[in-house]
């Protein structure tokens, strides 16, 4: 009799079902021979932490960050994503690193945007929320043309005629 040879759709359906969590007794065997384990010596730990450290170069930060651009998440998953946030609390400590990078270059507030007027002026604007709402114009279309850099003027709406040309 010849021996059936699942194709990759049925083994990887066959592997999803497959429950891979370690049982209660292999926890516990995994348990003890890591307590068995000598602890590390504050040399050997900052060895890792400096090879660690060494990997996070800004190329390799800016590869990443490329990765994840574009990408689309799903209402399931975002409403996974809430979930399993929900009740859980922050120290102090925690919300006050937050809050702080909200502020600072790094935030769109706070980046220098360089604006094309429909009368042909260059403008350096600082907040460009607060601008826009001073000047009755779409943050948002400005905003989306300056993310595609797109540099042509907006074409409708209250925004129409102005161009960002950088930020």
């Amino acid at each position: 009799m010849e021996r059936y040879v699942p194709n990759s759709h049925i083994y990887e359906i066959a592997r999803k079902k497959i429950d891979r969590t370690p049982s209660d007794e292999s926890r516990m065997k995994m348990r003890e021979s890591a307590k068995s384990r000598p602890p590390i010596s504050k040399e050997t730990s900052q060895r890792l932490s400096d090879r660690v450290k060494a990997s996070y170069t800004p190329e390799l930060r800016q590869k990443r960050s490329e990765q994840f651009k574009g990408r689309v998440v799903t209402d399931e998953t975002r409403a996974k994503q809430s979930a399993s946030r929900t009740g859980m609390k922050r120290s102090e400590e925690s919300r006050k690193k937050q809050s702080e990078s909200t502020r600072g270059e790094k935030h769109h507030a706070a980046r220098l945007w360089v604006l094309l007027t429909p009368e042909g002026e260059l403008m350096r604007v600082l907040n460009m929320t607060e601008f826009c709402e001073q000047n009755d114009l779409n943050y948002f279309s400005l905003r989306n043309g300056a993310y595609h850099k797109d540099q042509r003027p907006i074409s409708r709406g209250p925004s129409k005629g102005w161009s960002v040309l950088g930020y």
